[in-house]
């Protein structure tokens, strides 16, 4: 019984390890199951806790950045106003965060109607300085630019014409004679002790009569000015440019008189600032060629015993200024005019070449366009690694630009001249010249010989010169059939054919070249024929030998 209890006892102990074992295996594979889930569980609750740590950095650093950058940019354009005189800093200030708001006429009131404008002109140029002029003229520049938004182009064109003379009357404070009888002193003469921007009117001239501008006298290498500027070469430029734009204005007031004497002024004053500050001088066979750095002292002044500091420098730093010039206006946020480049010193006589052009003087548009050119073409001085900076492809196509415009004008010219032999040479010299500078432009735009100054647009500037090069072309093509020398024509007809058909060009000019060359084909055909036909005429209308003849002679 003891047994059988016991038996059964243990069989129930057995029964129950048995049983445990059992359920031990789910308590197991949940256990197992459970701690991978848990695992899982661990690596989410892992990734989610550290998910918001690293969003919470990245945002803090974001914050702190923008607060950073608000910050500093307020800082900055706050304190880059210091620099002007307190009765006008407050108006300023003001007049600018309106502009960059988009309230023009909340930024008009500050800069002109309020103080900043009228107060800056009744200040001694001691109270400005350093760089008064540069100071004055960035406001009135400013005020011309929210003048011309709000289309008061009238109003836009007083101001800066206030300022520029400003400029004339530092450089010629004696009074001017009046414009609407000019004298000999108002021709502009570069041998002249009279500064050249006397030429230029005052601001209260309201008819004023076009100067007799004397272009070749200008253009002479051998002469130099006996009194240089005492003005610096950024103030110089900046009058410039505020004659660029005042012929700008003109033009879309209908005042060609004023777009003249002002697009005038900006020549002469480049060309001043081109050779009495830097050395060059242009030449009409040359194009600009350097002067050594005693052609351009003035008279007494190698009898100085202290010499400054500028006329120590090597000769060459200034001309890298003048032809790569760097822009010191961002505190203003000037628009991009004010700051010339080699293309935009080129302008004033590109501008004014197209003016003459339009007034049907070839001549002084024919000379102006050379010197643009020839100002485009040439390489930079010596850097600082001693090397020769090239031309872009931005100036390079630019100079084929207007070397087009150049033979289009010797064209007209040629017209009214048929007998004239120069005329024909220099058509043929501007070709060749154009063909060199595409090909030169072409070489540039290789991968590798691309240079940093050629920027991110060079393939679009070079898309300008594609568009140029087989106009210079059609051109030479009616210049040869004009001549009556119909296999250049059809050579220059197919070679503007192919450059338009390779690059994509304008499918009208397309048409007319392929047309055009078609017709000078069949016209040379035509006169092969012709001459064909004369030739076997002649050989036919040759009385033969007379047989009656030929026995008495025997």
């Amino acid at each position: 019984m003891e047994c059988s209890i016991g038996g059964k006892l243990s069989h129930l102990n057995v029964t129950r390890r048995n049983f445990g074992r059992v359920l031990d295996r789910p308590r197991n594979v949940w256990s197992a199951f459970s701690e991978k889930r848990t695992f899982s569980s661990a690596r989410e609750s892992r990734h989610a806790s550290d998910s918001p740590i690293r969003v919470s950095y990245l945002f803090g650093a974001l914050l702190v950045f923008g607060i950073g950058a608000t910050s500093w940019g307020l800082y900055e354009f706050y304190t880059t106003l210091t620099m002007w005189p307190k009765e006008v800093r407050g108006d300023l200030r003001a007049g600018l965060r309106a502009k960059r708001r988009g309230d023009i006429k909340l930024a008009r009131r500050h800069l002109a109607e309020q103080v900043a404008w009228e107060t800056i002109q009744t200040m001694a140029h001691e109270v400005l300085d350093p760089d008064s002029y540069l100071k004055y003229s960035g406001v009135a520049i400013i005020l011309a630019e929210v003048l011309e938004l709000e289309q008061d182009v009238e109003e836009a064109f007083n101001v800066l014409n206030t300022a520029l003379s400003a400029f004339i009357d530092t450089q010629n404070p004696s009074p001017v004679t009046s414009p609407s009888t000019p004298s000999d002193t108002q021709t502009i003469q570069p041998d002249s002790s009279k500064p050249i921007s006397s030429s230029a009117p005052p601001s209260s001239w309201t008819s004023p009569s076009p100067p007799r501008l004397s272009i070749k006298a200008l253009l002479d290498s051998g002469r130099s000015d006996t009194i240089r500027s005492q003005l610096n070469s950024k103030n110089r430029m900046r009058a410039v440019a505020l004659a660029l734009k005042l012929g700008e204005l003109s033009e879309s007031l209908k005042r060609p008189e004023e777009e003249e004497r002002w697009l005038g002024f900006a020549v002469t004053e480049v060309l001043r600032l081109i050779r009495d500050e830097y050395g060059l001088s242009f030449d009409s066979r040359r194009g600009f060629t350097q002067n050594s750095p005693g052609s351009v002292t003035a008279p007494g002044e190698e009898n100085n015993a202290k010499k400054s500091a500028k006329e120590e420098r090597d000769h060459e730093a200034p001309v890298r200024n003048i032809l790569s010039p760097d822009s010191s206006d961002t505190e203003l946020g000037l628009p991009t005019w004010v700051s010339l480049t080699k293309s935009e010193l080129a302008a004033p006589m590109e501008r004014l070449g197209a003016f003459y052009s339009r007034q049907g003087k070839y001549g002084n548009a024919i000379l102006l366009y050379r010197v643009a050119s020839s100002l485009l073409v040439r390489s930079k001085p010596q850097n600082s690694n001693g090397n020769p900076s090239r031309p872009s492809i931005a100036e390079l196509c630019q100079a084929l630009q207007i070397e087009n415009a150049h033979m289009a004008l010797l064209m007209e010219l040629r017209r009214s001249r048929p007998e004239d032999s120069t005329i024909h040479r220099d058509l043929s010299r501007v070709l060749s010249r154009a063909v060199n500078i595409y090909d030169k432009a072409v070489e540039q735009n290789r991968p590798r010989v691309k240079s940093q100054d050629d920027g991110a647009g060079a393939e679009l500037e070079m898309t300008l010169c594609d568009e140029t090069y087989p106009a210079v072309f059609y051109n030479a093509g009616v210049y040869y059939e004009e001549l009556g020398q119909l296999d250049q024509a059809f050579r220059s007809y197919s070679l503007s054919y192919k450059s338009l058909r390779a690059k994509g060009g304008s499918q009208e000019m397309m048409y007319d070249a392929l047309k055009n060359a078609r017709r000078v084909q069949r016209a040379i055909n035509k006169n092969a024929q012709q001459t064909s036909q004369d030739s076997t005429q002649g050989s036919t209308s040759t009385p033969p030998i007379d047989s009656k003849d030929s026995s008495n002679k025997q």
